[in-house]
Order: C-alpha cells, then structure tokens, then sequence
C-alpha cells in the first residue's frame, strides 16, 4: 500500500507523524528519488510517499498540508480508513482523496458494549462503551459526577398541580402558566413553551452566595419561536447567569451562558426535534464563564454576574423570552466539571433511551406471569402492575408492604387462570392481587400440573410498565424459578413483553406488619430486548470472591445459565461440583455472581466451577448490521414461533436478537460467498419437549447451502457424520436422520420421517425441533450461524 502526500510548491510540505509501522517494498516510478530504498521518499514533483505491505500512522496530532491518496499499487486489496471527516471524497473502489483526520480502530474489548467490524483490517470501529467507560476506544473510565446541590427529574413532576418537587429538598416557591409534561422519544419531560411558563425554587445561585457555580440540562428542543430564548437560571434584568436557547445577542449561534458580555461565545447551536446536553459554568472569582453544548464548549469569556433575584428559575417570566422545549431534568452543582465530567453527564443523559433503558410498550387486555417450567406445587402471595415506573427499585431492596396508590392496574376480582378451579382449597388467584401480603395464592393438589400461570383480564387494553412480585414461602422448590411477563388480545396467542423476566428468591412465609423484611422482585419494560439467551464460557475449577447474589439449590447447569440470564446484574455463576473440597458448596448449589473476575478463587476447594456471561458485539457486513456473540459466530436466521401462529417467513432482513428475532439473511444479502465460511451452527429447541439441537459443521455442501438458502445436493451423509456438538445438545438429530429434503435450508433439510423433524414453516404450516409435531401449535426457537473465515 502506498500513502501519497501531494505538495503545493508555493508553500512548504509539512508532515508530523507520530508512529509509522511498516514492511517496506521497492516501486519503480516515473520520478526520481533521492533514495529509492527508504519507504518514506519524495519525488521529483514534489510528491512524499509511504510504499508499504502494511502502514500505520498514530497520534493525537497526525497533520498533513495539501491533498492525502490512499492508493494500491501492484495489484494490492486498496486502502482503508478507519475514520474521516465529511469532507472525504471517494474517487473509485481502490483510490481515496482526503483532506482528513485519520485515527485508529480497535475497541478495548472488556470495555466495550457493541462496535462495527472490518473485515480488511482485522479490527472493531465505532465503538459503543459499557456503562463505566468512554473514549473513542471505550479506553477510559467514565468519571464520578458528586453529588448535586438540586436536582428535578421529570419523573417527579405532577400534572394536576404543576407541581416539581427536587429530589434535593428544595421548595417550590411559584409555579407560573400553563406547564404540563410531554414525552419525546420514549423520555418523559416537563414542557416550558410559552412567555410566563415558569417554575422557581428556593436556591440563591447568586455569585455571592456561589462564587463557583455550574448549570446542567437535559432539554428536547422543538423550536426557536423567537430571538431571546431563556431557560435556565436567576435573572432580575441584568444579564445575570443564565443558559439561553437562542439569543441573537450573543452571536450566531445564539447560544450562551448569559447575555452578560454580548460577545461571540462560540458555542454551536441547539438541535432542534432533538435532545440537547448542556452545562454552563460561572466563576465569580475568576470572572469568566463558558458554555458546553451537547459537548462541545463555547470560548471562555469574562463574565462578572450581578446578584439576580435569590431564587433559582426554570422557564422565563419576560414577555418574548420563552423556550419551545422540553426538560428532562436540571441539575445545579458548586464546582466545575472537568471536561471528561461534561462527557460523562452527556453519556448519562442517554437520549434515547431513558433512564433503565425504559419503554412503556404498547397496551393489551390480558397480561400474565408464566413460569418457564412446570412445578406440581407453587405459592404466589402478591403481584402488582403498574402503568408507570415511579416505584421501581433497580436494588430490588424495597420491604414489601400493601399499595394503597392509583395507578396500579389490577383488580383482583379479574384473576385468571389457565382453567377454572386451578387452585388449593379457598387458596383462589384472587388472594395473588387483594393487596394483602400475607395471603396467597397455591395450586397445590389441585391435580393440574400444567398450571404455569397467573394473569389478569383488565376488560380493556392497559399498558403495564412495571411489575411486581412475592412468592410464597421459603421452599427450595419455589426458589429459582424464572417467571415471564406476557400479553395477549384474546386469552390465545401470548406473547413476552420486551422488559426483564423474574427469578423467584427466597422469601419468609409468615411476617408480621411491624417487621416485614421481604423485598419485592421486581421488573419493568425496556425499550430493547435483552439478551434472553446469552453464551457462557465454562471455567473448570474456578470461581469468583466476593460478589454472591443469592444461592439456589438443586439446579442443573442449564437451570443456573436460565437464571443468571434472568437476571441483569448477573456477569457470571459458580455450579456446584463433588470435587471433594471443604468450601461447603454441594452439587446443584447454583451462585449467581456480580463480578466475572475469577481472581485467586479455588474452585476445587470450594467444589465450584465458574460459567462466565459472553458479551454480544453487532457487527456491520457491507451495510447490514448483524449479531455477532463472543465466539465470533454470526446470526443469520432466527425464527421464534410462538405456537398457535403461522405467520409467513420474512427473507432479507438480518435478525438483530437470536431470541426474539423473526427473520433470516443469506450470504448473497451480505454480499459474501460460502468460500467466506469457515463453519455453520444450528440450533433449535421447543415446548413440546426439552431437548435441544445444538451442533456445528465445517462440510463445504452445507456451507454452500447457506449462499441463498437453496439445499440442491443434499445428502443424509452431510448430517449423520463430520458435526460438533455443543454442551447443551441432547437431541436425537442430526444423527437420526435418515431423509433429507433438497428444496431450502429452512423446509425438512434433515430428519428422520414421522419422529425427529427440522422444519421452520415446512409444508407453510410446520414447526418442528426433533420432533414430529406436524403443525404450528407448539412455540419453537431455530437459528443458522455461521463464523467467517480468518
């Protein structure tokens, strides 16, 4: 590859490069060069190259003057960019003309939550940090904010009185017009959009009272309705401090800290039908301030403040000042942020999503909780839904007790079950919603096994955002069971919302009122859907020190990864094992662990194996973004039938979840060839049984069945040898197979007629996993992966 840098004669070249790595070839050229051997060389025309194999240039500051080409020469792959700016202009596939920023890939992995990948160099881009990092590279740690002085969020907002208690103390002292809540991009927010809509609160953010202050604002703008948009702030007419919007006094782009210098601050505009961060700082002693907007920062000015009116204002009182925007929360705090502060308060701002990664969904008539597993006996004291998440505790840490508020949804004369009678004794579904945790629900000896769930017919159509629960007693039956929240329209076809699953943990049976200490579960809706099937890399003998949420006992392995994938602050779990050690753990004892970091931990002592959460990273192929999970194997299909559905099969969309995803891609959509291929999974499980098809293969007639789906040259030989099964597969197929069919990958591509099937809408209307179904009636899950060759 070569690197050209062209020179204007009239100036003078000049390149500053911070690291060059690189195997060096010999080029002939039509110029002469001084040395012909060195791989930095300037020619006669004034043209400094760098002839390499393999060239790489690092560095905060890498600058050149006059035009850059990347270009192949020899009949080399063509040069890639990791990064440029806008005005990078592409002349042909192998030739770029630049005048850019270059910067390298690659994420830090263990940092990073998602990033795009390239194929040609081997490295991810476009990184997408965890919570806790930042960076380009996700290579820094995300800075603590302290905590602030005031604090509003819009959850605490109250329609009916205009009424926006801080979560820091503060009085309200006026509310002013006509200020209602709004929703904008699934984030609640307080409105402020006309002349007198205000709110004030007892907080001198005076400079006497606080030489060293900052200003900081999540905001929906969705206009500039006029040329002196003020909204945060204290303000008694002398351009005291105070965040604008838009003001056309303060330059052209309109944005300030206050109007106190009319001076250019420099600052970008606002985005607007859009969210904004913003942060202003004021220092009294120093007389200066500047601005942050959505990152970016204003010039530092010198700014001496007057004193204002001893209150702290949201929204303006002044004729021709308001905002058309919409507030989120305000925070107000008495020192400076650092610069990666500003980042980090942008970074927790999360536009979208709003704070939990919270969605509320869509409204349905019947909603229920569903244990993935059937149990002849299981007690349910309480469940609570609610329309609102305002009583959610990520801590799961909230004491239990009786709700007399208005917005839970259920009515307790509603309850339904499965079938009628479905129940101990007086023990009715009722006793699960009557408010009263010290009843219950049982389907004890009531003869029906198939019993799963418990739900609730609200008449109409609701909309449930959080969910709570308590089971019944301290039994370690009814330990470490996953519950799903579901919905339906007619009591038929359910389906899973897309918010988090419940684990049933250990619970006192009888309490009084006066010394309650069991917490509810608790789980709301989410505006993705997790991960419901993650991997987990099996670490013999070891384990984690320290980081225990909560032990069950008597569980599988497969049971334990259920539960830990239940659970959102669950990295990793420790499974028991008679290894004959002293550490007390027995076989079956399932330890969900808050850390992965396995440390000096013995697990042959503590007879303890250590299963670790893999990370999902998407990754984009020639403009589709694709799951990829942490073994590199790439999703290509995943079709989760509910049963009783026959929907059609949707071709050319990359499904994006291997659990909730509804659709496949084939290599001719990804502009790949099975020569790209260096094996393919499959996997497929169902609820009319539990065994599960798990295996791979390298034979290169499967491979090239997955160019566009077509089975043309198949044969039962390709499944009945050559594959690798993974841990979990305890299916019959593929080594039963005895038939295969040769129309596409999806329709019968290997089975054993009339008992092991493999059929994703076979015959339009069958779904089947190992078994011979024959219909749509039962729900099933199917994926194709396939890992790319290195």
């Amino acid at each position: 590859m070569a690197f050209f840098f062209t020179r204007r004669r009239r100036r003078s070249a000049w390149m500053r490069v911070a690291a060059v790595f690189m195997t060096v070839i010999i080029v002939s050229s039509n110029a002469a060069s001084a040395d012909r051997t060195f791989p930095v060389r300037q020619y006669e025309d004034g043209t400094i190259a760098i002839v390499s194999n393999h060239a790489q240039i690092t560095g905060k500051r890498t600058a050149f003057r006059g035009d850059v080409w990347l270009s192949t020469i020899n009949g080399g792959k063509g040069a890639y960019l990791m990064e440029t700016l806008e005005n990078t202009r592409k002349l042909n596939e192998t030739l770029v003309s630049i005048k850019a920023q270059l910067r390298g890939g690659g994420c830090v992995g263990n940092n990073t939550k998602s990033a795009l990948f390239n194929f040609t160099t081997n490295e991810y881009f476009e990184c997408i940090c965890k919570a806790g990092w930042m960076g380009q590279d996700c290579a820094m740690p995300l800075p603590d904010i302290e905590e602030a002085l005031f604090r509003i969020d819009a959850s605490d907002f109250t329609n009916a009185t205009a009424t926006w208690l801080p979560m820091s103390g503060q009085t309200m002292l006026k509310s002013s017009g006509q200020i209602e809540s709004a929703e904008y991009e699934g984030r609640k927010c307080v409105q402020f959009n006309a002349d007198e809509d205000y709110i004030e609160w007892d907080l001198n953010i005076g400079p006497t009272a606080m030489p060293i202050l900052t200003l900081a604002v999540d905001v929906y703008v969705s206009s500039t309705p006029n040329n002196l948009g003020w909204l945060f702030g204290d303000e008694n007419g002398g351009c005291d401090r105070y965040i604008l919007l838009h003001d056309n006094r303060v330059g052209s782009n309109r944005t300030g800290a206050s109007c106190k210098s009319m001076s250019q601050w420099d600052s970008p505009p606002v985005k607007v039908k859009a969210w904004n961060s913003i942060v202003a700082f004021y220092n009294q002693t120093a007389q200066t301030s500047y601005i942050y907007v959505n990152g970016e920062k204003s010039k530092v000015l010198s700014a001496n403040h007057d004193e204002g009116n001893g209150k702290l204002r949201l929204g303006s009182p002044w004729g021709g000042h308001t905002t058309d925007s919409c507030v989120a929360k305000a925070l107000v705090y008495d020192f400076e942020f650092t610069s990666e502060q500003v980042i980090a308060f942008s970074l927790e701002s999360d536009f979208p999503p709003p704070p939990h990664d919270y969605c509320a969904g869509s409204s349905h008539r019947y909603w229920r909780l569903r244990l993935t597993e059937q149990k002849y006996a299981y007690n349910i004291k309480e469940i609570q839904f609610f329309s609102d998440i305002a009583r959610y505790d990520d801590t799961q840490s909230t004491i239990a007790e009786p709700w007399s508020g208005s917005n839970s949804l259920h009515v307790e004369d509603n309850c339904i079950l499965p079938v009628s009678g479905g129940q101990y004794g007086g023990h009715g579904c009722d006793r699960a919603f009557d408010n009263n945790i010290d009843a219950w629900w049982s389907n004890w000896a009531s003869g029906d096994n198939e019993i799963t769930w418990i739900g609730m017919d609200f008449k109409t159509p609701q909309k449930v955002s959080h969910v709570r629960f308590m089971n019944g007693r301290n039994h370690a039956g009814e330990q470490g069971l996953v519950m799903v929240v579901e919905f339906s329209d007619d009591k038929s076809t359910w389906t899973e919302w897309t918010g988090e699953r419940i684990v049933t943990q250990p619970k006192e049976q009888s309490q009084t009122s006066t010394s309650r200490t069991n917490t509810w579960q608790e789980a709301i809706s989410k505006c993705s859907v997790p991960n419901r099937n993650p991997s987990y890399t099996h670490y013999p003998k070891e384990c984690v020190g320290g980081h225990n949420i909560v032990k069950f006992t008597g569980k599988t392995v497969e049971q334990c990864k259920e539960i830990c994938s239940a659970m959102s602050n669950c990295d990793a779990f420790e499974f028991g094992v008679a290894y004959g050690g002293a550490g007390g753990y027995q076989a079956g004892d399932c330890q969900p662990q808050s850390s992965a970091n396995r440390g000096s931990c013995s697990g042959s002592y503590y007879n303890l194996d250590l299963y670790v959460k893999n990370e999902v990273v998407n990754i984009n192929i020639n403009g589709k973004e694709l799951h990829q999970d942490s073994d590199g194997w790439i999703l290509l299909l995943a079709y989760k039938h509910v049963g009783g559905e026959n929907k059609a099969l949707v071709q050319g969309t990359a499904p994006t979840s291997p659990t909730e995803g509804y659709s496949h891609v084939w290599l001719n959509d990804l502009g790949l060839t099975a020569a790209d291929v260096d094996s393919v999974r499959f996997y497929c499980h169902t609820s009319g049984h539990g065994r599960k098809v798990h295996f791979s293969t390298s034979d290169a007639t499967i491979k090239s069945f997955l160019i566009d789906g077509s089975a043309t040259g198949n044969k039962v030989s390709l499944w009945t040898s050559g594959t690798n099964k993974f841990s979990d597969h305890t299916a019959n197929l593929p080594d039963a197979s005895s038939s295969v069919w040769s129309t596409t990958l999806t329709e019968f591509s290997f089975y054993k007629s009339g008992n092991y099937h493999w059929a994703i809408k076979g015959l339009n209307s069958r779904f089947e996993c190992d078994d011979g179904q024959g219909d749509y009636a039962v729900s099933t899950l199917h994926q194709i992966w396939f890992k790319r060759k290195q």
